[in-house]
């Protein structure tokens, strides 16, 4: 389908994508054979309000359909060709980018149809498929308008920084036929479009394109970011609108419009952080619940009870680390045997307190023994408490990224039991009063 001069032009292309500004993008006219783009055009299926609705659950005036396989036997045969190893071979050469994998389910993407009054605010789009793993690379965007003037709007926008609209540059690309834009998706890949709007003779006409999204199962270390959304920058007041002007009622309306989306915005993030907040609270609770039913290596004649406050069940412990031990025999030590972090080469200093008694110790890296005084009767309740003022990040040492701050590994817990000249002395003691 791609016309032949395309292939012929693709390291020009590569050239000009790789040192496009203010990020790789490339306008390729004539993308498509001309006799497919036509049917392209001829096949596009009309608008449907029921593919219309937006972020807000709303009937808008933007039609999107994933599942081009459905509108026509020749959508159908480009479905496959997009997905085919000699389309995203050649998306690749044009790019530079290796690897590229084709979406099956189109997600966001295929026919994207918008009416006049329809408007794109700048923004770089979600980076990441969960479900299926994979980093969101490329947009290939081909447009279907055999008619379209760059006064009408709906020209595709590429920013440097809306957020800083002094200084943002912007390169305006109008979307007529066959002309397809292929640019990197990045947390820079600041894109959009300004309102449609159209002359009265025209009013049947939209703006019509086949969006094609393209992913890598890899990324770049550098380029990787925690997976999110679409983040939209809402424009600013129109450039007439400065100190002195008289406002129309166009004016007023363009400023409450302004005004209004930016509130429909704010109300949805705040919507969505009440929302993540309660997923951080059940996942929060959900890990407590586990990191508490953590199992020690107890041994000696002690059992655990009640809650354990920092300890891991991979046997780490964190500061502060706290438990409590029902002593089955009376006790008169409590042997901690455990390791610190061979590369932590300061060792730790900690703080261990065994009911009121308190004492502190230096730890050497590597294995250690400690044995701490721990009197106690039967039945007793003996609390161990650990903390440290300095802990061990291994992700500072580039061990897979774990990001804990720990203070040693336990290995065994162990009470050992009085010994039998003191339960004698004990017992002398006892029968004396």
């Amino acid at each position: 389908m791609v016309s032949a001069g395309v292939k012929q032009r693709a390291k020009q292309y590569r050239h000009e994508f790789l040192t496009a500004s203010p990020f790789p993008h490339v306008v390729i006219d004539g993308f498509f054979e001309d006799s497919a783009a036509e049917q392209l055009v001829a096949d596009f299926p009309p608008f449907d309000p029921a593919n219309a609705l937006n972020e807000f659950g709303e009937v808008g005036r933007k039609a999107t359909i994933a599942d081009i396989r459905k509108i026509s036997a020749f959508y159908a045969q480009t479905y496959d060709y997009i997905a085919s190893p000699e389309f995203l071979g050649l998306v690749s050469e044009i790019t530079g980018i290796p690897d590229l994998v084709h979406d099956e389910q189109m997600f966001g993407g295929g026919t994207h149809e918008n009416l006049e009054g329809q408007e794109l605010d700048p923004h770089v789009d979600f980076n990441y498929i969960d479900a299926r793993k994979l980093h969101r690379r490329l947009n290939v965007l081909v447009y279907l308008n055999r008619e379209w003037q760059e006064s009408w709007g709906g020209c595709l926008e590429i920013h440097s920084n809306p957020r800083r609209p002094k200084e943002d540059q912007i390169k305006i690309i109008p979307p007529a036929l066959n002309r397809c834009v292929i640019f990197e998706t990045s947390e820079r890949s600041w894109h959009g479009f300004e309102r449609i709007r159209l002359p009265a003779d025209k009013k049947n006409v939209s703006r019509k394109l086949l969006s094609i999204y393209l992913y890598t199962r890899e990324r770049p270390a550098e380029e990787v970011v925690p997976s999110h959304g679409t983040f939209y920058v809402q424009r600013p007041l129109p450039k007439h609108i400065v100190s002195g002007c008289t406002l129309t009622d166009e004016d007023i309306q363009e400023i409450h419009t302004l005004l209004d989306r930016r509130d429909g915005w704010i109300e949805y993030y705040q919507k969505k952080e009440l929302e993540s907040g309660q997923i951080l609270e059940q996942v929060t609770k959900y890990l407590q619940e586990v990191l508490n039913c953590v199992r020690l290596p107890v041994t000696g004649f002690a059992l655990q009870e009640g809650v354990v406050t920092g300890a891991w069940p991979d046997m780490w412990l964190g500061s502060p680390f706290e438990v409590s031990l029902r002593l089955q025999e009376p006790a008169e030590s409590l042997m901690i045997r455990g390791e610190v972090p061979a590369n932590f080469a300061q060792g730790m200093d900690v703080e261990i307190k065994v009911g009121a008694a308190a004492s502190r110790h230096h730890i050497s890296s590597g294995s250690f023994v400690l044995e701490i005084p721990a009197r106690g009767g039967v039945d007793e309740l003996l609390k161990l408490e650990i903390r440290a003022d300095t802990l061990y990040c291994p992700a500072d040492a580039g061990e897979n990224a774990d990001p804990r701050k720990l203070l040693l590994r336990l290995k065994e817990l162990q009470v050992r039991p009085l010994r039998k000249s003191g339960v004698r002395s004990l017992l002398g003691s006892v029968l004396k009063v």
